[in-house]
């Protein structure tokens, strides 16, 4: 009786139309596993950021975006994409990629660092990617040096 009342469910998450039912299955636990590393990072009480970009195969940028944080169990980084940046290869518009992504994980108000690899665009002094972030993030560093000089 259990088995005809599940094959009698209609199932929202996939169909027996969909041609793509592999893709819909890693869509699906792709978005588990975002979930997740949502609810940790809603835990933490700080978080980094970790990006680098590179070619892939097929010669298109990808921006890699990882999560750094405590948790309960100890320090977790979290891989939570690839990104594609062909057409945004600027400081600019990667640093708005990056803090698009830190907004859909919710986590500006606890970032504490970043980190980068050594190309220009994402460390340049000047006008790279970091100085771009510090201009758009209230880094929770400057609020703990002042409160560990005063205690």
């Amino acid at each position: 009786m259990h088995l005809e009342q599940c094959s009698s469910t209609q199932n929202s998450v996939f169909s027996d139309l969909s041609s793509d039912i592999q893709n819909d299955l890693i869509k699906s636990i792709a978005q588990v596993i975002r979930d997740e590393i949502k609810s940790e990072i809603n835990f933490a009480k700080f978080v980094s950021v970790i990006a680098d970009e590179t070619p892939d195969i097929s010669h298109r940028e990808q921006m890699s975006v990882i999560f750094r944080y405590l948790t309960k169990t100890g320090i977790e980084e979290r891989f939570v994409g690839f990104f594609d940046v062909t057409l945004e290869r600027g400081a600019d518009q990667l640093s708005q990629s990056i803090l698009e992504v830190i907004d859909q994980f919710n986590c500006k108000e606890k970032l504490v660092g970043q980190s980068y690899d050594g190309a220009a665009v994402m460390s340049g002094a000047q006008g790279g990617v970091q100085t771009k972030l510090n201009y758009n993030v209230q880094w929770l560093s400057l609020f703990l040096a002042m409160l560990t000089y005063l205690t």
